[in-house]
């Protein structure tokens, strides 16, 4: 069993925003160092107080609904995945996939971990997908996976709490069907996701 030499007057011995109670049952952290995990972001301030706060996205299912490559027949399915401050103005990480060569139907695909800053303070991130075919002999085309016909690609909130290694975040949805905007021809495509706030 730890022990830990904290003041039994104090209710958060360090001064961190967090109590102690919560930094030993709850997250793990060290009640006597402000910044547990060292990457200068105290622990009451700190998205990961143990670690490293990372949004994960998992493709479930991606299906190709009419031909991408008038040549080849489907396309070169790959993704971009962005995660934004809540105001969607503020891009704080990344990724793209790489293509697969003529799929039609795609699954698991990921997990995919996009970095957020620990210090962020704002309620929820938007993260947001993309799909697009890769052509060698023409620029790249979206693909159309939002059911609304003024957008192609899909976005949702995931909620921002704090992450400890015994907590449990439900992952958000993100899902979409480019068939039901009735725009044929848009390389429609369907996609089944979900993203969470997670700890790596």
């Amino acid at each position: 069993m730890k022990v830990f030499n904290t003041d039994p007057k104090l209710s958060d011995t360090d001064r961190d925003g967090l109590s102690d109670y919560d930094e030993v049952k709850v997250f793990g952290s060290d009640p006597n160092d402000r910044d547990s995990d060292r990457d200068g972001v105290i622990d009451g301030k700190d998205l990961a107080p143990t670690g490293n706060a990372v949004v994960e996205v998992y493709i479930e299912e991606f299906l190709e609904v009419s031909k991408a490559d008038a040549i080849s027949g489907y396309g070169d399915p790959y993704f971009v995945i962005a995660v934004y401050d809540e105001s969607g103005n503020v891009e704080l990480g990344r990724i793209q996939t790489e293509p697969v060569i003529d799929a039609v139907k795609l699954t698991g695909l990921g997990p995919y971990y996009i970095d957020v800053p620990d210090d962020y303070s704002g309620d929820m991130f938007i993260v947001a997908i993309a799909a697009y075919d890769e052509d060698t002999w023409n620029e790249n085309d979206l693909y159309d996976i939002n059911p609304d016909p003024q957008y192609y690609s899909l976005a949702v909130y995931v909620q921002t709490e704090k992450v400890s290694p015994s907590g449990v975040h439900v992952p958000v949805p993100i899902e979409g069907d480019g068939t039901d905007d009735r725009n044929p021809g848009e390389n429609d495509a369907i996609l089944r996701a979900w993203a969470v706030l997670t700890l790596q």
